[in-house]
């Protein structure tokens, strides 16, 4: 953006907002900051800009997406926007002033969207930011305390951080259940986990609904965006509107590459517009029905009730890809159609984390951490999760570590129990169920 450029971004803030609200768009207080391309690199490796500790982890992702950004093989996201009250968002300064106005509208999409789903119900959007910059005193305190230190202090966040995405079937978080139920946990230990987990939550509302939340701004974008047209045209001419907004507008929700991939913005979108289309042919049809739909859905409720229909599926997904990679043979439709259906859902974040059901058991050499892999017909990356996830477990939990899941052996699947003892791994094969 020019520097002649930030009052008119002003004005039509006010503008966006006060239509915004018109269209019945219910949101906190809205701050905007233009940042640089590199200040935005910073917000995106702590996975969207909360004010958060130091970890190694954040430095390590941060090195790597600038340089992939340097040398053009990383793109940064058009804004940054987080669940806080007021609500706040980053754009940024390269990109030109009607960008920036599409975006702001794109915020108070996710704005309305955090204030009344029920995936963020259970967060503090108010106190969030406070709490982490207090939590991160503390963290910087303990690792100069010489009792506690750096290595202490850097191995238990690195197990938080190995858990804080794993939840079990009822949606419980394992950091939720080492804080109720680790009692020999000390005061800092607990202080740091309590500091990562309040973080998580806001974070894991994120993944749960990025489909129906990507979708939902980028619904109310456009509508804003298309109410204002000729005002735009008129404003900065109309390539403005044509080559910048809308070419912008149709980047976003552009059509994948393959079967295989997922555009949560326009699975999001599409999906909003035929929910929209839906109920109008409804006689007894309110606005108020549309906005309930967003209030208590995750990504996996929504599309699979609202993501079928060859309409929507093989017209605007199956179809133009296929063409685009010159597919021309003949293809069964309704099962294709179901067959794409089916991979979106599993595509959702929540649904890509294992889930396990955990608990503390006695057993011959004493209290054992249980934990019980969900299998849903997909194996576990035993590697990743062994060498990696169980082994940072044992830093908050020292005794014996019981993993069961399901795994391909010789002679087929089989029930699988992998313990950790005395610092190594013992497999114990079990009589399939």
């Amino acid at each position: 953006m020019k520097d002649n450029e930030f009052k008119k971004l002003d004005k039509w803030i006010i503008k966006i907002e006060d239509r915004a609200r018109e269209f019945g768009l219910k949101f906190r207080a809205q701050n905007f900051t233009v940042c640089s391309a590199e200040k935005m690199l910073e917000k995106e490796a702590q996975l969207g800009g909360y004010d958060l500790y130091s970890h190694w982890s954040f430095g390590k992702r941060f090195a790597k997406s600038k340089t992939l950004y340097t040398y053009k093989y990383h793109f940064l996201p058009y804004e940054m926007v987080i669940n806080t009250d007021p609500c706040d968002a980053c754009l940024l300064d390269s990109n030109p002033l009607t960008y920036n106005l599409l975006v702001a509208a794109h915020v108070y999409g996710h704005n309305d969207f955090f204030c009344n789903n029920l995936m963020f119900k259970d967060t503090e959007p108010k106190y969030i930011q406070m709490y982490l910059r207090e939590g991160g005193r503390r963290i910087e305190e303990y690792i100069r305390n010489p009792r506690i230190g750096l290595e202490n202090v850097e191995s238990l966040l690195d197990a938080a951080h190995a858990v804080w995405m794993i939840n079990d079937s009822a949606g419980r978080s394992f950091l939720d259940f080492v804080l109720r139920d680790f009692e020999h946990l000390s005061d800092y230990e607990r202080d740091i986990l309590k500091t990562v987990d309040t973080w998580s939550r806001h974070v894991r509302g994120n993944m749960k609904t990025k489909v129906m939340n990507e979708g939902w701004a980028t619904y109310w974008h456009w509508k804003i965006v298309e109410s204002f047209s000729s005002e735009i045209k008129s404003e900065f001419g109309p390539s403005a509107y044509v080559d910048e907004m809308l070419e912008m507008h149709r980047g976003v929700v552009r059509l994948p590459n393959n079967l295989k991939s997922l555009n949560p913005y326009r699975v999001g979108l599409l999906t909003w517009e035929k929910i929209w289309n839906d109920l109008m042919w409804n006689q007894k049809f309110s606005p108020v029905d549309f906005f309930n739909i967003r209030a208590g859905k995750t990504d996996v409720e929504f599309i699979s009730e609202h993501f079928r229909g060859e309409p929507l599926i093989y017209e605007k997904f199956l179809k133009p890809i296929l063409k685009a990679n010159g597919v021309s043979q003949k293809i069964d439709v309704a099962g294709e159609t179901e067959k794409y259906r089916k991979m979106i859902i599993g595509s959702c974040g929540e649904i890509l984390i294992p889930r396990f059901n955990f608990y503390i058991d006695k057993t011959p050499s004493g209290r054992s951490l249980m934990l019980i892999h969900v299998f849903d017909g997909r194996e576990l990356e035993r590697g990743v999760i062994l060498h990696n996830t169980v082994k940072l477990i044992h830093r908050i939990w020292p005794g014996e570590i019981i993993l069961k899941t399901v795994g391909s052996e010789k002679g087929g699947k089989k029930n699988i129990a992998l313990v950790w003892r005395n610092g190594e791994f013992q497999k114990i094969e079990m009589p399939a169920s």
